[in-house]
């Protein structure tokens, strides 16, 4: 059965009563164990709140001393405008419920789970949703997701549920690598203006942006999905990019398209940045890159004498560049693109040590555009004297 236990019995008889709109706690500890214990109007809480059970609370939540979460559940039902202080405490876990906006107006962490319905959660700096690492996030959408900066810990996958001037415009990092202590934040902001394209980047819009904030740990990259808001339309699909800079207002660069899928786009490649767009890509293609088709060791001039490749279209990541005998034989192998475009090949078998004949060799050279797109190129390379 469940019951209420140790709390001040002439504080809760008087708000009973009188139903009053704010119920304070002045100084008294407040001890909830397997009950539910309802506050149909403001809370105000000086004293020490102790939950294990269900606190819930339609009006404004002040917490001006200690709110022990416990194994406890908070939730925030109002119909109308919540305001919330939680003081840096934190709730075990948390549901946002009714059609009331809820007004974080200080930083507050959720242990084990955050849970959406119909309610729009908005952070005022210096305001913050920060979510520990195990704990989730349930039921965000359209009608309820955090307008502001949203914290998340751990590494692997982790999902914002965030939006901006009433579009839900979810960020996703979709496989952290870093520190389990790395806690990262996002926040779309509007607009974008001052942003400028950067090398193989078409545009990238000035519409808005998503924020990156590392607040403690190492983060060593991660692809990024966000998602493209409908006054954003980029035409043609395959040219649609995410694009990253240092700063707001800086160049962005390419980070590709891994994926495309309705109206959310995934990178290529992992960010090292900390501020986010949708953009459009130069068209590339394989004519983009240039290999040439005969070298000569022996020549007097130094860029005559390798086999080089011209490209500033792409990525690093995946590369390969291989040359074949005429009988099939790999004779040079290189997964450095850094390396083909400085030095690139010699002409030395790199089974034998040796310069290998005059004569014509096949080479295919594969990886990724910048923009995440593959790329694949095969043709011939004469050795001559």
């Amino acid at each position: 059965m469940k019951q209420l236990v140790s709390i001040c019995s002439v504080l809760l008889a008087a708000w009973c009563s009188s139903q009053a709109q704010t119920l304070l706690n002045q100084s008294e500890l407040i001890y909830i164990k397997d009950a539910d214990f309802t506050v149909k109007g403001d809370f105000q809480n000086q004293g020490k709140i102790i939950n294990q059970g269900t606190v819930t609370v339609s009006g404004n939540w002040t917490n001006g001393n200690k709110y022990l979460a416990s194994t406890g559940k908070f939730i925030l039902n109002g119909d109308g405008t919540q305001i919330v202080r939680h003081n840096k405490d934190s709730f075990h876990i948390l549901v946002l419920s009714g059609s009331g906006e809820k007004i974080w107006q200080e930083e507050a962490e959720v242990v084990k789970e955050v849970s959406f319905s119909t309610s729009l959660l908005s952070t005022q700096a210096p305001g913050a949703l920060i979510v520990r690492n195990g704990g989730i996030i349930s039921g965000a959408s359209a009608t309820g997701y955090v307008n502001g900066l949203l914290f998340r810990e751990g590494t692997g996958l982790r999902d914002f549920p965030i939006g901006k001037g009433g579009k839900f415009l979810p960020v996703t990092l979709t496989n952290i690598d870093g520190s389990n202590d790395v806690m990262l934040g996002f926040e779309i902001k509007e607009p974008n203006t001052g942003a400028q394209p950067g090398s193989t980047v078409k545009s990238v819009s000035q519409i808005r942006y998503a924020e990156l904030i590392k607040r403690s740990g190492t983060l060593n990259g991660s692809p990024i999905s966000i998602t493209i808001g409908s006054d954003e339309t980029q035409t043609p699909a395959q040219d649609v990019i995410v694009a990253e800079s240092n700063t707001q207002n800086g160049v962005y660069r390419n980070l590709g398209q891994g994926s495309l899928t309705g109206s959310v786009i995934t990178s290529g490649f992992s960010i090292t940045g900390s501020f986010f767009v949708l953009a459009l890509s130069e068209p590339l293609d394989e004519n983009s890159v240039f290999i040439p088709n005969a070298f000569a060791p022996t020549s007097s001039n130094i860029e005559e004498q390798l086999i080089k490749i011209y490209s500033d279209q792409l990525a690093p990541e995946e590369f390969e560049f291989l040359v074949f005998s005429k009988w099939g034989n790999v004779i040079f192998q290189s997964n450095s693109l850094a390396e083909m475009k400085a030095t690139g090949w010699n002409g030395i078998n790199k089974e034998t040590g040796e310069l290998v004949s005059l004569g014509v060799y096949t080479f295919t050279a594969r990886g990724k555009f910048v923009n995440g797109k593959p790329f694949e190129k095969t043709g011939n390379i004469a050795l001559i004297r």
